[in-house]
């Protein structure tokens, strides 16, 4: 299921819902008064969220998290200044509204503009990504944008997204890079809890080489251009909800070049890929529900030269619960199966436990726990390998020390099991930080991070790093 039609990186919160401006003062009434429904409950049929509340609250979508997730590791712009109310119990720290801190943005009408600009200076301790950490530091500068308009009407949404960033090199130029990406989204409703998504986007992104199986030793920056487009739809009738999308996809990578001076060819990394999902969920509450969900992802390889086929088609049945859990936890906690099959019959069908469990925790008014876990299929730098089944946990804590000065950590660990060999890679990172807003408009953080990567396949693919980031921004 598609999330609603406002811009990407500032629609995107950590806990993985849209508690924002489109839920309204409607989030804070009783269940019962809801939709306007009567007050007493026995003489009426149960009263059920509204279709922006219901959604705000149990649609959790971890490709959203995990990427919001990364973004705030890095200090770059993530969550709308116009969050959810000030002391609204149950609202994560990251979400809150401060209107002596808040960007004013600029009203078009019936339309809200958002955006944010800046620049960090930081220091990357192996920046050729190579076992031999001798006099491969760097010192780097990034400058970065990000732009939104949304619709700011009562019913229906449309948005537009962007965002832009370079990075400078001082030792290493051949290093620096741009990544973006355009959003266009729109949702239609069509009855009070139903609606229609659409979802269309571009970008440009480079590969982090920490992650399991990532090219060492190069000059250049992996890359690739992805588009994808998802079109979706949810019904909810009575206690019922009922979802499903499909999404195309193709992604195109850019050549590298090694430390020798070699071009190496990144084209057999190159697939299409087709998902399909659907969803199923019952409300047992005014904010719970359990549910049943099934994805289809098929990749397929456009430029293979591996001696075996990479092609591949992944099956996720998950189930579970998800919503306000209790009042102080909000989320989704949902097991299942993860099956594997490869065209190719050199590599191994596989089949193991599913995970995809996304959890809010307020242990106190000025601290939020973030806890992410998924299981994802991925492909192999080495197509001969047959991809490997990548398990994640990510723990974020936010605190509010002042209201313009949030403190953060964050602890990821990530198991990467091979399928045609018997390679297994761990990922560490420790991430800690700084958010302080001076005003409306300026934005300062800074960012420690440390990372090992081991791996039992190659000396050389086990990795070290320390990163230092001082970053501002002005937001408009």
């Amino acid at each position: 299921m598609l999330l609603a039609a406002i811009p990407v990186e500032l629609r995107a919160q950590t806990a993985g819902t849209e508690a924002g401006d489109r839920i309204g003062a409607e989030a804070t009434q009783p269940v019962g008064q809801r939709d306007g429904a009567n007050s007493d409950d026995r003489a009426a049929p149960p009263a059920l969220p509204s279709s922006l509340e219901t959604q705000s609250r149990y649609d959790y979508n971890s490709e959203v998290v995990d990427q919001a997730l990364d973004r705030y590791a890095a200090g770059l712009p993530v969550v709308s200044d116009h969050g959810s109310a000030p002391g609204m119990r149950g609202t994560p720290v990251r979400d809150r509204r401060h209107p002596e801190y808040a960007a004013p943005g600029l009203q078009l009408g019936s339309w809200k503009l958002s955006a944010q600009a800046g620049a960090s200076v930081s220091y990357d301790s192996n920046v050729l990504r190579d076992a031999d950490l001798d006099s491969k530091g760097d010192f780097y500068s990034r400058a970065f944008a990000v732009a939104g308009i949304a619709s700011d009407w009562g019913r229906h949404s449309l948005g537009l997204s962007a965002n832009f960033s370079h990075r400078f090199y001082g030792t290493y130029a051949s290093k620096d890079g741009s990544e973006y990406s355009v959003d266009a989204s729109g949702r239609l409703d069509v009855a009070q809890r139903s609606d229609l998504t659409l979802d269309a986007r571009h970008s440009r992104e480079i590969v982090e080489p920490f992650r399991s199986g990532g090219i060492t030793g190069l000059l250049t920056q992996v890359r690739f251009d992805e588009d994808e487009v998802e079109g979706g739809g949810t019904f909810r009738g009575g206690r019922v909800e009922l979802g499903g999308s499909a999404m195309l996809g193709r992604r195109r990578y850019v050549d590298a070049i090694t430390v020798a001076g070699d071009r190496l060819d990144q084209s057999y990394r190159d697939y299409d890929r087709m998902r399909l999902e659907a969803s199923a969920a019952y409300l047992l509450t005014g904010a719970n529900a359990v549910f049943l969900s099934y994805t289809r992802d098929r990749r397929r390889y456009t430029n293979s030269i591996a001696s075996v086929s990479p092609d591949v088609t992944t099956q996720e049945l998950i189930g579970g619960i998800r919503g306000e859990i209790t009042p102080l936890i909000r989320g989704q906690i949902g097991i299942g199966v993860l099956r594997s099959d490869y065209d190719d019959p050199a590599l191994p069908t596989t089949t193991v436990l599913g995970l995809n469990s996304k959890i809010t925790w307020l242990p106190t008014e000025l601290t939020t726990v973030t806890l992410l876990g998924v299981r994802e299929q991925e492909g192999s730098v080495r197509q001969s390998d047959g991809g490997y089944i990548a398990t994640r946990f990510r723990a974020q804590v936010d605190h509010e020390l002042l209201r313009n000065l949030l403190l953060l950590g964050q602890l990821e660990y990530e198991h990467d099991d091979y399928r045609a060999t018997s390679r297994i890679d761990d990922i560490y990172r420790v991430t800690l930080g700084a958010d302080w807003s001076v005003d409306h408009h300026l934005r300062n953080n800074i960012r420690i991070g440390v990372g090992r990567r081991s791996s039992n396949a190659l000396a050389r693919d086990s990795l070290s790093e320390f990163r230092i980031t001082l970053g501002t921004g002005y937001a408009f």
